[in-house]
């Protein structure tokens, strides 16, 4: 009978699989996607089960893949020209997958040794944090496609990737609506997060890297956010400083693990 371990690794492996199937698969992709989450989610409570709640890359990585997954199948019901970022975003949880894979494989961590503060308020950081990164992950995706999409305008050649991606005014749209959806969670997450530091050190804002980078890509989406209000600030100066935001929240979040863990450690 093969481990707990290797269980979780077979798993993730398996969802791996799936994923693929999505990036082949255009019309019933976010049936396949919905496929992909049930085995996300499923590898995710296998290894909760195995080491308890975890800190180190791996685990984090595997964490904002389901995430991501929750975000692009549930908005996806609702919102069709969601569906049609499969393109772009299956490749990058392909990529997000293979490395939490590898991380497990080569370093494996411990499991981290208790939480601090009141659990339910660590269980609500921690949930406002995932989905933070998971709907700024869809908005810096949908800013990538206003990107190509604009390139094959002004091109001419409205071909290849661009006619499986939505329309220019649709990513728009989309990235405008997850952006905000993201400042509110990520305010809420911030809130959380002072919360938790009170109880457990009595400093409501510890300005380490995680905090400044947090607080800096909250105020790059509220900035964002008034421009296209005030001056209907769009188009590719927009998408390039979504992604500069999704960029600090990844340094933020995964990015100071991996400077510890792969770097450093």
């Amino acid at each position: 009978m093969a481990s707990p371990d290797i269980t979780v690794l077979l798993l993730q492996a398996a969802v791996l699989v799936v994923l693929i199937a999505v990036a082949l698969t255009r019309r019933a992709a976010l049936l396949v996607a919905a496929g992909a989450l049930a085995g996300a989610m499923a590898a995710l409570i296998a290894d909760l089960l195995v080491s308890g709640w975890r800190s180190d890359l791996s685990f984090t990585l595997w964490a904002t893949l389901t995430a991501t997954l929750v975000g692009y199948v549930a908005i996806g019901w609702a919102v069709p020209p969601l569906r049609r970022l499969s393109v772009l975003l299956i490749p990058y949880l392909l990529l997000v997958g293979v490395l939490a894979l590898l991380v497990r494989m080569l370093a494996p961590v411990p499991p981290m040794p208790g939480s601090v503060g009141p659990v339910a308020w660590f269980d609500a950081h921690i949930v406002f944090a995932l989905a933070t990164y998971a709907l700024l992950s869809l908005a810096a995706i949908a800013g990538f496609a206003c990107l190509l999409q604009d390139a094959a305008l002004k091109q001419k050649q409205p071909g290849g990737i661009a006619n499986r991606l939505p329309s220019l005014a649709e990513s728009e749209r989309l990235e405008i609506r997850l952006l905000a959806a993201a400042e509110i969670v990520l305010g809420i997450g911030i809130a959380s997060g002072m919360a938790l530091g009170w109880f457990s050190t009595h400093e409501a804002m510890p300005f380490d890297h995680k905090t400044i980078l947090a607080i800096a890509a909250f105020l790059l989406i509220g900035l964002l956010l008034l421009a296209h209000a005030k001056t209907g600030f769009r188009g590719r100066r927009a998408a390039r400083w979504v992604l500069v935001a999704w960029l600090l929240l990844t340094l933020a979040y995964p990015g100071v693990k991996f400077v510890r863990e792969i770097l450093i450690g």
